[in-house]
């Protein structure tokens, strides 16, 4: 039995810990945690992103030079890509509901699945 007590402490040891998928992705937070900068994986396009955290608990989420047939869709999955004049090339995602229903995951996610369904019909 004492060895198989070694085993487990052993497996403990080595144990993969579970991440977000947003630190799994290579998404990194800013030094004050409010903002979250890294890019939105798909296999067609890896445009940059940001996500920012207010106060209230509530995000903002960005994408910078994303696919132009991505920003001339319908909203679809209550999300719109809409410019925000500050940087050329910079879109805020705009959730037609409640934003705050979304993880910080499910933010990225649904820019993604956005990519993914816009450069799927393209090809």
């Amino acid at each position: 039995m004492r060895f198989l007590g070694s085993i487990a402490n052993s497996y403990k040891r080595f144990a993969v810990q579970e991440t977000e998928y947003y630190q799994w992705m290579h998404w990194r937070w800013d030094h004050s945690k409010t903002t979250l900068e890294g890019r939105f994986r798909t296999p067609y396009c890896a445009p940059k992103g940001k996500l920012e955290r207010h106060p209230d608990g509530t995000f903002t989420m960005y994408i910078y030079d994303p696919p132009q047939a991505l920003l001339h869709t319908e909203c679809k999955y209550h999300r719109c890509f809409n410019a925000t004049g500050r940087t050329k090339g910079e879109y805020r995602v705009h959730y037609d509901g409640w934003a705050s229903a979304f993880t910080i995951d499910g933010h990225i996610q649904n820019v993604e699945r956005a990519l993914v369904e816009v450069c799927a019909q393209r090809r």
